[in-house]
């Protein structure tokens, strides 16, 4: 594993209440790309970008892209109950109200009430371990076969 992969990893663990800086969406120029092995094609969700931070199997913290705490809200509650079959992980995604095409204003709307309708989607892992498989991301030039590895046991 490269030393700035390392450094990566060793920050986003260690230190798991800091926001991550998220990849932002870009427009596919080339169709053919998604021929590529390294290029994976996602539906689109509307909702809200969340960040969530996993230490020791459980939820310890979720920001949205500008870093603001959404654990706060009634609605994102729930998070916090949720038990993780992996030691620490940093999986990006959307906070999504109902399926997802609801829209943000239903987002904003479901996150502020108790019980409220919302679910997360991740779609990238911005890191993760799991030292009881052995396992790291990101670890080779594979990321995604890393990431897939330590989601598995969640059904990513």
């Amino acid at each position: 594993m490269g030393g700035h992969v390392r450094a990566l990893l060793r920050w986003a663990l260690d230190d798991p209440i800091s926001v991550h800086p998220p990849m932002l969406c870009s427009g596919l120029e080339r169709l053919e790309r998604l021929t590529e092995r390294r290029y994976i094609a996602e539906p689109k969700l509307d909702g809200q970008r969340a960040q969530v931070h996993i230490s020791e199997g459980r939820v310890i913290a979720c920001y949205s892209r500008p870093g603001r705490d959404l654990l706060r809200h009634a609605g994102m509650a729930w998070l916090r109950d949720l038990r993780w079959p992996i030691e620490a992980a940093v999986p990006d995604g959307e906070a999504c109200a109902g399926d997802g095409h609801e829209g943000i204003q239903a987002v904003f709307e479901e996150r502020n009430r108790q019980g409220g309708d919302m679910s997360f989607m991740a779609f990238d892992l911005l890191a993760g371990t799991d030292h009881r498989a052995g396992i790291g991301t990101p670890a080779s030039d594979e990321p995604t076969a890393q990431a897939q590895a330590i989601m598995e046991p969640v059904g990513w």
